[in-house]
């Protein structure tokens, strides 16, 4: 039986992400494990020009599925009922993008899977898989740097985009309120853009019905 738990998740929409992101979140808390949530950022869209900007972010995991049952069974169902259509375009956008990064120290390519996933080069997914490995406290550091070193050199200068402090902490604060887990000590940094933070303080209605809906169509 598999048991592990450094497996991280990279988040990302730019159609309504105050609604999916946290809608996305739930549904994942009621499906497995949810360790830790990392600093999520506001980037600029990769690809065509003329499109909303994006909210990116990874969440750490712990789940005892195989690495091609992650995708399958815990992320594609939520992406669907969240609307994401898959297309050839790459770089369309998207309610909700949920991707499978890192399994452990696990090196895949069979055709169907690459781990550690192609994305990781990017900022907005490389630095906070960083965040969370370098905040983890009860972790084996052996593990650990083995799943650092597949990590692509990153410097400190480096921002994948504007910090989104509230937002952030409104995802963390709903793990918490879930796991009983001290938000204290993981909060984001203060902002280094100008831009307004997402928020999620309208349609709380909204976003119950759509937690609901998505719920109902993943299997336990």
């Amino acid at each position: 039986m598999i048991n592990a738990s450094f497996i991280f998740v990279a988040v990302g929409s730019n159609i309504e992400p105050e609604e999916n992101i946290p809608a996305a979140l739930t549904v994942l808390m009621k499906s497995t494990r949810v360790l830790a949530s990392s600093t999520f950022y506001r980037t600029e869209a990769v690809g065509p020009l003329h499109q909303p900007d994006f909210v990116n972010g990874v969440w750490q995991i712990d789940t005892a599925l195989a690495a091609s049952e992650v995708k399958k069974r815990l992320l594609l169902p939520i992406e669907r009922k969240l609307g994401r259509e898959r297309t050839n375009d790459q770089f369309a956008p998207r309610t909700i993008d949920l991707d499978l990064v890192l399994y452990d120290d696990r090196v895949i390519d069979d055709g169907c899977m690459r781990l550690p996933h192609p994305d990781l080069k990017r900022t907005f997914v490389c630095m906070p898989v960083m965040e969370l490995l370098t905040a983890s406290v009860d972790i084996d550091p052996v593990m650990a740097g083995r799943v650092m070193a597949l990590l692509p050199p990153v410097t400190p200068e480096a921002m994948p985009g504007d910090v989104l402090v509230e937002f952030s902490l409104l995802l963390r604060t709903m793990l918490a309120s879930r796991t009983g887990l001290d938000i204290g000590n993981n909060n984001a940094r203060k902002s280094q853009g100008g831009r307004a933070d997402t928020r999620t303080s309208s349609g709380r209605t909204g976003l119950d019905q759509i937690v609901s809906d998505v719920s109902d169509g993943i299997a336990e």
